[in-house]
């Protein structure tokens, strides 16, 4: 099985400017195997803390840049553009089914949401600095509220509901 793993690395140059790099490292073990020896690869650099990210279905690889205040996408091909800007805090991101992106600001306690052609509104507010963002398989949006130590789950209609610390997960298959 292959597998590609993503590293993000901060680089400081000689004349004390910060950037980052995403780098990606092919694998063939299996699940569970630790990697050793294995060959480092840049795939994106120029980034600002990058925080979140994910691929939509069409192989578009978007980034949260926490320091620019931005999210970049960078398309198969390698082109990068910036999808959204004028952000406080860009932290986790996930996209939905529907292919709509979801980025938590963890300055702004909210979530945006982006249609894939890049219509802004906001889909929850009123959290606790929210930092990790993913979808279980109802649909939900599972929000990390780093603030009050807890997992929030926020359906389509942006009622939220707090996970239960001992509820068991419902993986898709």
């Amino acid at each position: 099985m292959r597998h590609i793993i993503i590293h993000t690395t901060l680089v400081i140059s000689m004349a004390g400017l910060a950037g980052s790099l995403v780098l990606a490292q092919a694998n063939t073990t299996t699940p569970g195997q630790v990697a050793t020896g294995q060959q480092v690869r840049q795939i994106h650099d120029g980034l600002s803390s990058p925080v979140g990210m994910a691929y939509d279905a069409s192989g578009n690889l978007y980034i949260a840049n926490w320091s620019e205040g931005t999210v970049v996408r960078f398309a198969p091909n390698g082109r990068r553009s910036i999808f959204a800007q004028a952000l406080r805090g860009p932290s986790g991101l996930a996209i939905s089914a529907a292919g709509d992106i979801y980025v938590a600001s963890y300055s702004e306690d909210l979530v945006w949401r982006f249609t894939p052609e890049g219509a802004q509104s906001v889909f929850v507010r009123g959290l606790a600095t929210p930092a990790g963002l993913s979808f279980d398989a109802q649909g939900r949006l599972l929000i990390a509220n780093r603030r009050t130590n807890q997992i929030l789950a926020a359906h389509p209609d942006g009622k939220i509901d707090i996970v239960p610390k001992h509820s068991k997960p419902r993986w898709r298959r």
